[in-house]
């Protein structure tokens, strides 16, 4: 690799001379030293590729790359914004790098004897002439604009279907985080909703038990107004009540008691006996006679004390009045009489 030194010395003006060196790397560095050497020659070399620091190399207005081995160019070749004249006349060229189209002060292209793609090659000519490579410059300039206008459109829409493809899954995203916000929210309102429930069943059921407590209370309550009514009652009424009981004991017993003397009475008014002998007594004593001898030993002894009485009688009324006065002094007709008033004494308490 040639020293600065020695290029410099190949320096002419504006032209630096590099051709026939059998130079397989182009010396970028020395070249970048030296900004006044606007012209390059590196024809007839070996140079296989130009690195991507020699797009750096802006100063250039000219370039002579013709008859080397370059099987192509570095991608940001339209760096070299102020270059106008280049010359890539027998080399392995296929294709040209997209930013080439940024060459826009190219005036002047040679691409002869490469094995260019047919589409490239159809744009670029035969640059059998000045003119021709002229019109080679400019019609190449404007393939690689509609190549790069395409390729942008192609990354336009790759973009755009990205894009389209990253919202869709983005949305999908958001809608599937939606889901689950808005299972998350149903979730909790359904808790909320048990809760609700739960909280106003439990005060129902203290309700019912507090109002039950209450009814209870007041059943209590009342049943011992009741209770103390009652007692009032039968404390204010017991004595009325039992009073009243016993005077219709006492009426109900005389009922009978007046009952059974009448029917008494008429059993012995129909006894042949009483008009024989009882009635005779009756007419001549009276009632009072009657119911002191006659009416208590038939209720005391029944039948068979008016048998005795019915014998007495046939002999004389005497001996009946006789006969009742000792039976009511006997001790049988005391003890009935004590007995009859104890009776008595109990009904009248």
């Amino acid at each position: 690799m040639p020293k600065e030194n020695n290029l410099r010395d190949k320096l002419e003006g504006n032209e630096l001379d590099l051709s026939l060196n059998n130079l397989s790397v182009v010396p970028v560095k020395e070249l970048a030293a030296l900004p006044k050497a606007t012209r390059l020659d590196l024809s007839c070399n070996a140079i296989t590729i130009l690195p991507d620091a020699f797009c750096s190399l802006s100063h250039l207005v000219k370039i002579d790359l013709s008859k080397n081995q370059l099987g192509e160019l570095p991608h940001q070749f339209g760096l070299l914004q102020n270059l106008q004249h280049l010359d890539l006349l027998g080399n392995q060229l296929s294709i040209l790098p997209i930013s080439f189209f940024q060459l826009r002060k190219l005036k002047w292209l040679d691409l002869k004897d490469n094995p260019l793609k047919e589409d490239l090659k159809k744009v670029a000519g035969d640059c059998l002439d000045e003119a021709q490579c002229k019109k080679c410059a400019q019609r190449v300039l404007d393939y690689m604009k509609g190549i790069n206008s395409a390729v942008e459109r192609e990354k336009q829409r790759k973009l755009t279907l990205q894009r389209e493809k990253d919202a869709a899954e983005k949305a999908l995203e958001e809608e599937e985080m939606q889901l689950k916000r808005d299972k998350r929210k149903q979730a909790k309102a359904e808790r909320q909703r048990q809760q609700q429930e739960q909280r106003q069943q439990m005060n129902h059921q203290q309700q019912e038990a507090h109002r039950f407590e209450e009814e209870e209370e007041e059943v209590e309550e009342v049943e011992m107004n009741g209770t103390q009514q009652q007692r009032q009652s039968h404390k204010k009424g017991g004595g009325c009540c039992s009073w009243f009981l016993w005077m219709a004991l006492f009426a109900m017993i005389t009922a009978l008691l007046v009952g059974a003397v009448n029917i008494y009475q008429k059993e012995i008014e129909a006894n042949p006996l009483y008009s024989e002998h009882v009635k005779p007594a009756w007419d001549k004593y009276g009632s009072p006679y009657w119911s002191t001898y006659v009416i208590p030993p038939w209720n005391m002894y029944g039948d068979p004390t008016w048998q005795k009485v019915k014998s007495f009688c046939k002999e004389t009324t005497e001996d009946i009045k006789d006969f009742i006065d000792g039976k009511l002094k006997s001790r049988d007709i005391k003890k009935k009489k004590l007995k009859s008033k104890k009776f008595k004494g109990r009904n009248d308490s």
